[in-house]
C-alpha cells in the first residue's frame, strides 16, 4: 500500500440525494442559455465536488476536443494564490494560465519558442485588470469555451475592506459570462447567498441547486442514511457485533455530521485511523465515539445548516396569496385615504368657523359689549390723547 493511502477504498455511493441533485444540475447546466450561470451550493461535503465531477464527464463526452486549441470545459478554483482575501484581478490572472495565454502564461517560452518568438519577462502585475478581462473574453471564445466551472466560488465573500462592494465581483462574473457568451457553474456552500440574493436578477435568470442533506424528522431520510451507515460498514469491513451497535447508534450519528454524506464518511475515516494507529484492522464503536465532532462544531455546523437552508426556503402558493391580498388591501387603503382625510379637513374648517363665530356673539367683560382686548386693524378705538401739562418758565 502506498504512504498515505487508505486501507479501505470508498466508491462514490449514488445515494437518493446526490442523485436528485446531479440530475437536477445536469437539466439546468445541459439547458442553459449562453451568458447564464448557475449556482451549485449545500453544506461542506454534500458532494458538490463529487457532481461537478460526473457533470464534466457528461458535458466532456457530449462536447469533446475537436484540437489541441480547443477547450469546451474549463476548471478552476476561486482562490487567491497571494493572501487569503479574495481578488479579482489574481483570478483573471490565474484564468489567464488556465486558458494557456501564449503572451503572459506559465510555460509561455514553450509556447512562443515552437513558433520562434522569444517570451518577454512580462508578468500579469504589469497588466491592469481590464485589459487581463478582454484577453480572457477573447481567448474563451477562441478555444471555444462553453462551459466555465468555478468551484470554492464562496471565496467572494472574503474580501478586503476598500471602496469596492463584495457583489461586484458577482455581477464581474456576469458580464464575463455575457461578454465570452459561456455558462459558469459556482460550487460554493451557503455564504455565497448573500451575494447571490443580492438583486432578484440572480434569483430570476440564474438557477440554484441546492445538494440537500438527510432530515432526522423525515422517516424516508432516516431509512436512507442508516443505509449509507450499512454501506459505510460493509466497506470498512466492521465486524457483525460492532455493526449493531454501531446502527442503534444512528440517531446520534446523524445529528452529529447533519445528515451530509461527506461528515458521514469523514467520521468513518477518522474512527479508521484510530482503528489502525491502535492495531486493529476493523472500526470498532469506540473508535466512531473517539471521531465524532466536539459540542462546539456540531453547535457551529447546526448554525451553519439552520441559516443556509432558512436562506433557501422557497415560497408557496398560501404565503404568496397572503402577500398579494395584503397588497390590495393597502392599495385600496392609500387610494380612499386622501378623501377621507379632506372631508375630516373640511369638518374641522367648518368646526373652527362656527367656533369663532359663536365667540364673536359673546358679549365681552365691559359694559358696552366691545372685547376685552379689540384686534388691530379696522375698527380699533383710538385712545384719547393726554392733556399736556404748561411749562413754567424761570
Amino acid at each position: 500500500m502506498d504512504k498515505g493511502a487508505r486501507r479501505h477504498h470508498v466508491p462514490t455511493i449514488e445515494h437518493p440525494k446526490y442523485m436528485e441533485a446531479l440530475e437536477l444540475c445536469y437539466a439546468h447546466i445541459n439547458r442553459a442559455e449562453k451568458g447564464s450561470m448557475v449556482l451549485v451550493t449545500g453544506m461542506s461535503g454534500s458532494g458538490k465536488g463529487t457532481i461537478a465531477a460526473e457533470i464534466v464527464r457528461r458535458l466532456t463526452e457530449k462536447n469533446p476536443m475537436l484540437n489541441d486549441w480547443d477547450m469546451p470545459i474549463v476548471e478552476m478554483i476561486a482562490t487567491n494564490s497571494e493572501n487569503a482575501y479574495y481578488s479579482s484581478k489574481d483570478t483573471v490572472s490565474r484564468l489567464l494560465n488556465v486558458l494557456k495565454d501564449p503572451f503572459h502564461s506559465v510555460g509561455r517560452e514553450e509556447v512562443l519558442e515552437k513558433v520562434g518568438i522569444r517570451a518577454s519577462p512580462a508578468s500579469h502585475r504589469s497588466i491592469t485588470e481590464g485589459t487581463m478581462r478582454q484577453r480572457v473574453t477573447r481567448l474563451l471564445k477562441g478555444r471555444n469555451v462553453r462551459y466555465l466551472i468555478i468551484d470554492e466560488a464562496d471565496m467572494m465573500c472574503v474580501i478586503k475592506k476598500s471602496g469596492r462592494d463584495e457583489a461586484d465581483h458577482l455581477e464581474s462574473w456576469r458580464l464575463l459570462a455575457l461578454d465570452a457568451e459561456v455558462v459558469i457553474v459556482f460550487l460554493a456552500t451557503f455564504r455565497i447567498l448573500k451575494l447571490w440574493d443580492r438583486t432578484s436578477q440572480f434569483t430570476r435568470k440564474m438557477p440554484t441547486v441546492h445538494v440537500q442533506r438527510y432530515v432526522i424528522e423525515i422517516d424516508e431520510d432516516v431509512e436512507s442514511f442508516v443505509g449509507l451507515i450499512e454501506q459505510m460498514c460493509d466497506f470498512y469491513r466492521i465486524a457483525k457485533g460492532e455493526r449493531e451497535k454501531i446502527i442503534k447508534n444512528a440517531a446520534a450519528i446523524m445529528t452529529a455530521t447533519g445528515g451530509v454524506f461527506g461528515q458521514l464518511k469523514g467520521l468513518f475515516d477518522r474512527a479508521d485511523e484510530r482503528a489502525e494507529a491502535m492495531g486493529r484492522k476493523t472500526i470498532s464503536l469506540a473508535d466512531i465515539s473517539y471521531a465524532l465532532p466536539r459540542r462546539n462544531q456540531v453547535k457551529r455546523l447546526w448554525v451553519e445548516i439552520n441559516a443556509g437552508e432558512r436562506a433557501l426556503e422557497s415560497s408557496n402558493f398560501e404565503e404568496l396569496a397572503r402577500e398579494a391580498k395584503a397588497a390590495r388591501l393597502a392599495a385600496s387603503k392609500k387610494k380612499v385615504g386622501p378623501d377621507r382625510a379632506e372631508t375630516s379637513d373640511n369638518a374641522d374648517t367648518k368646526t373652527d368657523v362656527s367656533s369663532a363665530t359663536e365667540a364673536s356673539e359673546q358679549p365681552g367683560d365691559n359694559a358696552r359689549g366691545d372685547h376685552a382686548r379689540p384686534s388691530k386693524g379696522k375698527g380699533r378705538r383710538r385712545a384719547k390723547p393726554k392733556p399736556r401739562l404748561p411749562v413754567k418758565r424761570a
